[in-house]
């Protein structure tokens, strides 16, 4: 489609609201290789586009090999830097999950000592603060919904810890996102030719 078109859809979409943040993310979806922007025209489908062409070169499949196998060479480190990134952040996030179940049964381990074990404490003087610890909860999860506009749930929990810890991870380890995309789209696309070539 003509890039003016790809502007107005983009905005049209809530990507965003002026034609220079939308130019910017169209930029950002061609460098991650989401499409394909040449000259004037957008292409939507950039591994069609990349299949034709690689169908149009007049290489030899030892030549799209041996490319592939460069490919695949300079993908592998970004592809272990990724797995990590992303183990650490599942590390994280069950680790958040655990603690917050420990709290919790800390909490009615206390509460269960102060009414039944404690020699002063009841369940007369323990209940205001059971009713209390309880809308304080309710008040956070309510706090966490109008920040967040997502409930307040154990899998919410473990997503939003998971992405933040990648986020970190990124940043640390100054992982390309980009050139990773780009690269994983490559050799996936010269795979499918290459399979293409062995049907034929």
């Amino acid at each position: 489609m003509p890039y003016r078109e790809a502007l107005a859809l983009a905005k049209a979409c809530g990507v965003a609201a002026t034609d220079e943040g939308a130019s910017a993310a169209l930029e950002a979806a061609h460098n991650a290789g989401l499409l394909l922007r040449f000259q004037g025209t957008v292409f939507l489908r950039p591994s069609e586009v990349a299949d034709l062409v690689l169908r149009a070169l007049p290489d030899t499949d030892l030549e799209v090999r041996s490319r592939l196998a460069t490919l695949e060479a300079a993908l592998a480190p970004l592809d272990a830097q990724r797995k990590a990134i992303d183990a650490a952040a599942a590390t994280r996030s069950r680790t958040v999950l655990w603690a917050g179940l420990a709290a919790f049964s800390g909490q009615i381990g206390v509460y269960a000592y102060l009414t039944w074990g404690h020699p002063h404490w009841g369940w007369d003087a323990t209940e205001p603060w059971t009713y209390l610890t309880g809308q304080l909860l309710t008040a956070g999860a309510y706090g966490w919904f109008m920040y967040s506009r997502r409930p307040l749930d154990p899998g919410e929990v473990e997503k939003h810890v998971a992405a933040g810890a990648v986020r970190a991870g990124v940043a640390a380890h100054g992982f390309d996102a980009a050139a990773h995309a780009r690269l994983a789209s490559d050799v996936a696309r010269y795979r499918r030719y290459l399979d293409r070539q062995q049907s034929h």
